[in-house]
């Protein structure tokens, strides 16, 4: 952070982080449990996942848990990695809906793919990947998660 002044202070704010969704379950269930294990780290108000479609729980849900503890402002972070519509049009349709009324603001911040960060983690990840299947490393963490054995290479056809 710089010097700057914020709008509002995390401690008086809810995080709401939003994913697509999925028709399968243990990937809804993977993303709720990043959110409370790796991003709920005590700095904000509320923490909540939500799923913009197909799953429970939703944006409004989400918003309305952290409308709910009295928040003062509410910050919903697309887990997306690059900007599209959802960015543009519908997740900010979704969160101000939810703050409708309710005199609390709501921040939209942009998607993660862009951040240098990013590649970082995809190189590492293809990393443990390679060394999985050279049978020096156990599956990695998404495989571990979505209970498959883990990364294989394919015999062409």
């Amino acid at each position: 952070m710089t010097g700057a002044e914020l709008p509002f202070r995390r401690s008086e704010a809810g995080l709401v982080v939003v994913d697509h969704g999925s028709r399968e379950e243990a990937a809804n269930r993977a993303f709720e449990t990043l959110v409370a294990t790796e991003l709920d780290d005590g700095t904000w108000r509320r923490v909540e996942p939500a799923h913009m479609e197909v799953a429970m729980p939703d944006i409004p849900t989400a918003v309305g848990l952290c409308l709910d503890v009295g928040v003062e402002a509410v910050v919903v972070s697309p887990f997306f990695l690059l900007p599209g519509r959802h960015w543009q049009e519908d997740i900010p349709r979704m969160a101000s809906d939810a703050v409708a009324g309710s005199g609390v603001p709501v921040l939209v911040t942009a998607p993660i793919g862009l951040d240098p960060a990013i590649a970082g983690a995809v190189s590492a990840s293809i990393d443990h990947c390679l060394v999985h299947v050279a049978g020096s490393a156990d599956p990695c963490r998404a495989c571990q998660v979505a209970g498959i054995p883990g990364c294989k290479i394919m015999p062409s056809r």
